[in-house]
């Protein structure tokens, strides 16, 4: 409907000349510049939500990959606003736990990986993403419109909470954004009543769309500190955390089928750590998770969830394209395969392998992996350099250790070392006896027998005993 059931903030308001101290404000900081007075604050990475959307709009799948690396020196013309590329030199961006590699937007959306953000921008226009993040009420909080440059992806427009309460709302209505009312009805000093907000709604996103991000976003919910916000009370959730630079501003953003609800943690002076922190015994890192929790467990008491429609089928897969199988091929052939299926190719170096030397032996991604366009397939090569290992254990009943260490060093494996392997019963109860052929024999053999092994490496026999120490 979009009638706030909460709005509150740990001030005091006081808006006399003298004030009351640091436990007073005159500002509401759930709101804009023109209703409170607050001029806003950057939303972290509860902003990636309508990255994640607009992927989904543009027919690009949950399951697709990207990559995830981090960069010292982004070129801002590698994204588009308007259709245009984005003029300017680099920009850095880091991953919070130091992430590298390519994850699905599943993944990298619950691990809030940066880099996975950074991927899906280049495929979409910024402009776009800001569309969507607009036709969900988020605004800044000076009233101006929201930044495109490539960083707003990852939160760095300065917006009110109330806002992104009503988007996260939004959403969890399956795409169906209400501006927030605030008052219902007026009573006139004469006693008339006048009608306050009317409802304004309109369906932002498909619905389709918001239940898939929601199937994502879900995982949130279950992953590290994020459990702590999601309360015990059987009715599905979906969220997302965010934490601005420095941690001076920490987000919690939830949705269930009957509310959307926001927390926000941070600095109004100042430009203090808040993970550094601890309140109540709290850790700083928790605050945000240790307010949402009951917050949320009311609101469900009380208004009660269910949960969403299944997400959409063709938006697990989307567009993406499934890496093809180049092993066995020269590395020169892949990368003509690969780059031809809108692939870009990096070479992963030569490893061990018994294939013919520059013939292909794995790639990251692998075969049949389903990638977004212009992700980075690694091809690793092989160094032709493995022989299988040669069988000295046969029957069982041939070769002794010298023998056996003989034919292993002669096949090109100077270091051999014995192990004891205790023999069991060829038949029936009985106990093995000291004339058993299998006795002295060698038994085993690490590398076992036809195994692709670099000669040179080291070889154990394991010689049968009747009891071993």
């Amino acid at each position: 409907t979009g009638r706030v059931l909460v709005m509150t903030q740990n001030k005091l308001f006081d808006d006399t000349e003298e004030g009351i101290g640091s436990v007073g404000t005159a500002v509401n900081f759930n709101t804009s510049y023109y209703y409170g007075g607050s001029s806003g604050f950057q939303p972290g990475s509860t902003y990636k939500l309508f990255t994640l959307l607009d992927w989904l709009k543009a027919g690009k799948g949950v399951n697709e990959r990207v990559s995830g690396n981090p960069n010292r020196q982004e070129p801002f013309s590698a994204y588009k606003a308007c259709g245009a590329p984005v003029e300017g030199g680099t920009f850095p961006f880091k991953n919070n736990a130091g992430e590298t590699g390519t994850y699905t937007i599943r993944n990298g959306t619950v691990n809030s990986v940066n880099g996975v953000f950074f991927s899906m921008a280049k495929q979409l226009d910024l402009c776009d993403i800001r569309d969507v993040a607009a036709s969900l009420g988020v605004e800044r909080a000076d009233g101006k419109p929201l930044e495109t440059n490539p960083t707003s992806i990852i939160g760095t427009n300065t917006v009110t909470p109330l806002s992104m309460a009503a988007a996260y709302a939004a959403v969890a209505a399956n795409g169906m954004y209400c501006k927030p009312i605030i008052v219902d009805t007026v009573t006139m000093p004469d006693g008339q009543s006048v009608v306050g907000q009317a409802p304004e709604c309109n369906q932002a996103i498909g619905a389709n769309i918001a239940d898939t991000a929601i199937d994502v976003l879900k995982g949130v919910m279950v992953t590290g500190n994020q459990v702590y916000s999601n309360p015990d009370d059987g009715i599905p959730i979906f969220g997302k955390t965010g934490t601005t630079d420095d941690a001076r501003h920490t987000w919690m953003a939830t949705g269930t089928t009957t509310s959307g609800t926001v927390v926000w943690v941070g600095n109004i002076v100042g430009d203090y750590n808040i993970l550094d922190t601890e309140q109540a015994d709290v850790a700083g890192i928790r605050l945000r998770h240790y307010i949402m929790e009951p917050t949320v467990a009311s609101l469900n008491a009380k208004y009660g969830g269910v949960d969403w429609p299944a997400p959409d089928p063709g938006l697990m897969r989307g567009g993406g394209q499934a890496v093809p199988d180049v092993t066995g091929i020269f590395a020169k052939a892949a990368q003509t395969a690969l780059e031809g299926l809108g692939f870009s190719y990096a070479d992963g170096g030569a490893v061990d392998s018994s294939l013919e030397a520059g013939r292909v032996v794995s790639t990251d991604p692998a075969a049949g992996t389903v990638s977004a366009k212009g992700v980075t397939v690694t091809v690793y090569t092989s160094k032709g350099n493995q022989i299988p290992f040669p069988d000295v254990v046969a029957d069982g009943k041939t070769n002794d250790f010298n023998s056996a260490k003989s034919l292993v060093q002669a096949a090109g494996y100077p270091t051999v070392v014995q192990t004891c392997a205790a023999l069991a019963p060829t038949s029936g109860p009985g106990p093995v006896l000291p004339t058993d052929p299998r006795v002295g024999k060698v038994q085993s053999s690490t590398p076992a027998a036809g195994a692709p092994t670099v000669p040179g490496a080291t070889v154990t026999l394991g010689v049968g005993k009747i009891t071993c120490p």
